[in-house]
């Protein structure tokens, strides 16, 4: 009894909107349905589509952060991408443009997302652990029907940070604002694009962030930079090719002797 009249007295003075979200973000592709079936959002296209956040309950309005995680040994010179995002605000009735250049936040090879970005997950926020995206970088997700090998040498993300300030995002029934779009670098093949609401009470001075559900992430899965089941060589490979290499020519100049 005493907990629902806590609940009556909290919605009767009117809480933010940020201090009743429970539920994440989820990464959308424009023009398709939105709606977290337990997998990431997958696309072939490169450049990126037009794509969006939405979070429920919606709409809200927060500092957006989006987050671009590149495979590791797809990006061997981490400081020569560099990626920008342009769009609209959310708002219903606002054309307002935003944009905004990515940072580059550094390597990362362990533990959560938010704790690696040194950023606070608001009440019921998931946790955005490495496994969450790295299990289908490295796994059979790639290709037109997301069944063929992506990067199994992968072992953690370089990441890159575009802030886009305050901004509205949907609920999942209405994934249509703000619309982003994605250019600059090429994205690599099985990179991941998450997003963080800041929950709050005024913009750039957020305590808490909202995140992507680990399963809402957005996927290139076969139209980025690189080839599908072709990651960066393992060591032992190597060997192994040269050894082979050197057999054969050794062969070849045996033949060759008179």
């Amino acid at each position: 009894m005493k907990a629902k009249l806590l609940l009556l007295l909290l919605s009767a003075v009117g809480l933010p909107s940020y201090a009743q979200i429970l539920d994440p973000l989820h990464g959308c592709i424009i023009g398709t349905s939105c709606f977290d079936n337990g997998a990431v959002t997958p696309t072939t296209s490169n450049p990126l589509p037009a794509f969006t956040f939405t979070i429920s309950p919606g709409p809200s309005t927060g500092d957006l952060l989006v987050d671009i995680l590149v495979p590791d040994n797809e990006d061997p010179t981490p400081s020569a991408l560099n990626f920008t995002i342009n769009g609209t605000l959310g708002g219903a009735t606002d054309t307002t443009n935003v944009s905004g250049s990515s940072t580059l936040k550094g390597h990362w090879t362990s533990g959560n997302l938010q704790d690696f970005l040194g950023l606070t997950l608001g009440s019921g926020a998931p946790s955005n652990p490495l496994s969450a995206w790295l299990s289908y970088t490295q796994g059979m997700h790639c290709g037109p029907s997301q069944n063929a090998a992506c990067d199994a040498g992968a072992t953690g993300y370089q990441v890159y940070q575009i802030d886009l300030g305050n901004n509205m995002l949907q609920s999942p029934s209405n994934p249509v604002k703000p619309v982003l779009t994605l250019s600059g670098s090429p994205l690599p093949l099985a990179s991941v694009l998450a997003g963080f609401l800041g929950n709050g009470s005024t913009y750039k001075k957020s305590t808490s962030f909202i995140s992507t559900a680990p399963s809402g992430g957005i996927f290139e899965a076969g139209g980025g930079t690189g080839t599908i089941g072709s990651s960066v060589p393992e060591p032992n490979s190597i060997i192994l090719l040269g050894t082979a290499l050197l057999g054969a020519f050794t062969l070849l100049r045996k033949r060759a002797r008179p």
